[in-house]
């Protein structure tokens, strides 16, 4: 089977677990005798190239890149030019690869690929890792399975947005948030709208139950792919709680900073390593000058985050929003590490109890948490027993689920 995966970022331009799900599930693939075309926009590097075995294909982008890490947002997808642009350039890419199934792992191309169809008329698939095509903001996802309609979005969500991740609250950068609230809003329309009639892809029961209940209805669950050590991970544990991700309250860090205090006078020989960036970096700093236990690292690659994973005794994530997936953790668990998750992360209950624990995020259950598992070597002692297990549903399983997928469509 010819397979063609569209993605708005691919190494090595790329903001973090979509573009390595995505390359993990295309690998696996070529793997099993398909072949894979990966289309993405190019930023700057070669217009064609070979990776794995899987063949990469990146097309005319206005926007180059000094710094591969800093890629284009919302807006340089979601303008009509763009989508316009990508359609004809989609479309000629297509036609001549000829692929037997296109499934689209970069939501913003939606659109693009719709009106590229219409004379390709290929089977189609498209996996959403996130919530954008329902909200934009998601904060209103918090407290509700239902998105905001448009008066609690603007009086609502925006306020807290605002109060949450603008960092420099002046007139002009609370204007420009007003624009950018107001596109948002009207780019989510048009994501959703364009997903109308598409067969979708999501990672799990919560998300599913997000999709359905806004109106997507042709939804499957398949998780994300993962690649795991043939053998389980050896490394001798250090006195070391980590956590990786962005810097920013939905991730849950604005609650795992206040309960920093407590945490260091609790465990003062363990180091607490934070690696990501965001709007919540400015006061980890504040803390961090005070005390030499806190390291922050910033954004690293992904081999240096697996080895910090493999020497840390836990791994933190405490998300307070219902997060689809939460690729950190499960990374966290293939190096032989348990961790603490929030109660509404789409693995929660999948982790709870056995590699891990999952718990109202707040400075109690997080201290209760951490003492549970320090306490004990049950949990390492699970994950290496449940390794294989592991391994299959997060690996081999997932690619099978996306082959019987292409071969409904197809047929």
């Amino acid at each position: 089977m010819k397979i063609a995966f569209i993605i708005e970022y691919f190494f090595p331009f790329d903001k973090g677990g979509s573009e390595w799900s995505t390359y993990y599930l295309a690998k696996d693939l070529v793997k099993k005798g398909h072949e894979v075309t990966i289309i993405t926009p190019n930023y700057g590097g070669k217009k064609e190239e070979v990776l794995d075995g899987i063949k990469l294909i990146r097309t005319p982008f206005y926007k180059k890149l000094k710094n591969f890490s800093i890629v284009p947002g919302n807006f340089f997808f979601t303008n009509p030019l763009f989508i316009i642009w990508n359609t004809i350039v989609l479309y000629f890419y297509l036609q001549r690869e000829k692929p037997t199934i296109i499934n689209i792992h970069g939501k913003y191309s939606v659109p693009s690929v719709r009106l590229a169809n219409i004379f390709l008329k290929l089977p189609l698939t498209a996996t959403i890792r996130d919530y954008i095509v329902i909200c934009n903001y998601g904060i209103c996802l918090m407290k509700s399975k239902k998105s905001c309609n448009i008066k609690d979005y603007f009086k609502k969500d925006f306020s807290i947005y605002c109060s949450l991740y603008v960092a420099n609250k002046n007139k002009l950068n609370y204007f420009k948030n007003i624009i950018f609230s107001i596109w948002g809003r009207f780019s989510t329309n048009v994501l959703k709208y364009s997903l109308k009639g598409v067969n979708l892809t999501v990672l799990s029961p919560i998300q599913e139950e997000i999709f359905n209940t806004n109106g997507l209805k042709n939804t499957q669950q398949i998780y994300n792919s993962l690649r795991f050590s043939h053998q389980y991970n050896q490394t001798k544990k250090q006195d070391i709680f980590v956590y990786a991700g962005r810097l920013t309250p939905g991730k849950g860090v604005g609650v795992l900073i206040n309960a920093l205090p407590d945490l260091l006078k609790s465990y003062p020989k363990y180091q607490f390593i934070f690696a990501g960036d965001g709007i919540l970096k400015t006061k980890l700093q504040k803390i961090a000058r005070k005390n030499t236990n806190i390291k922050i690292l910033g954004n690293i690659n992904h081999k240096e985050l697996l080895k910090l994973f493999a020497k840390a005794k836990i791994c933190l994530a405490p998300a307070i929003w219902p997060e689809p997936f939460g690729r950190v953790m499960l990374e966290s668990i293939s190096c032989g590490t348990p961790v603490i998750v929030g109660e509404r992360a789409g693995l929660a209950k999948i982790i709870d109890g056995k590699w891990g624990l999952a718990i109202n995020p707040n400075k109690k259950n997080i201290m209760n948490a951490i003492k549970t598992i320090i306490k004990t070597d049950f949990f390492t002692r699970k994950i290496k027993k449940d390794y294989d297990k592991i391994s299959n549903t997060f690996s081999d399983s997932v690619t099978d689920k996306y082959l019987t997928l292409y071969n409904t469509l197809v047929k």
